[in-house]
């Protein structure tokens, strides 16, 4: 009975976390799986091929360490996609998505060849975009536009790109003009 305060301490340590979800929704910004490929033509009959290296999908503070670490455990996926191009020279592309602490509506960090947004509130409308290669309709595309609400680093080469909610990545434009659309997703 002595070691009973003990054995209810390490109880209430061992349970201590709070495992915060993402949900449906959040999880479905991150639409790859890990050996995916994504091809893209340009608008000059140039042909792109994205490939997914990774896709993780954990909790921050694995082992509950609430003393030192935190009393939650964030959700979180991370998707790292790599260009296979002899011409570019910015060739990873990462989303990534974190559950927020406080259980709020979560939106991802998009990065494409350089072109970065973080979503840190919830982003602007969505519009509905006709690729016109392979004439699909998407239907809550987000455009991200550098010096607008997108910020390219390293002096990545694109002026935009276009973002479907469950699709991902289907437009971007090069800032020479050239404009490459999805037309397949292989895996």
């Amino acid at each position: 009975m002595k070691h009973l305060p003990l054995l209810l301490l390490l109880f209430c340590l061992g349970s201590c976390c709070n495992k915060m979800e993402l949900t449906e929704e959040e999880k479905n910004w991150c639409p790859y799986e890990e050996g995916q490929t994504l091809i893209f033509k340009s608008n000059l009959g140039n042909l792109d091929t994205l490939q997914v290296d990774s896709r993780v999908e954990n909790y921050t503070n694995p082992g509950c360490n609430c003393v030192e670490v935190s009393f939650e455990q964030l959700h979180y996926i991370e998707l790292v996609l790599s260009l296979k191009s002899n011409t570019k020279t910015l060739l990873h592309s990462t989303v990534s998505i974190m559950k927020n602490d406080e259980g709020d509506a979560t939106y991802p960090k998009l990065s494409f060849f350089g072109l970065t947004n973080t979503l840190q509130d919830k982003p602007t409308l969505s519009k509905k975009l006709r690729i016109q290669a392979t004439n699909q309709l998407y239907e809550h595309v987000y455009k991200f536009e550098d010096s607008i609400n997108a910020k390219n680093i390293d002096d990545g080469y694109l002026s935009c790109f276009y973002y479907d909610r469950k699709n991902g990545l289907v437009k971007y434009v090069a800032k020479d003009g050239e404009i490459f659309e999805l037309i397949k997703k292989n895996g």
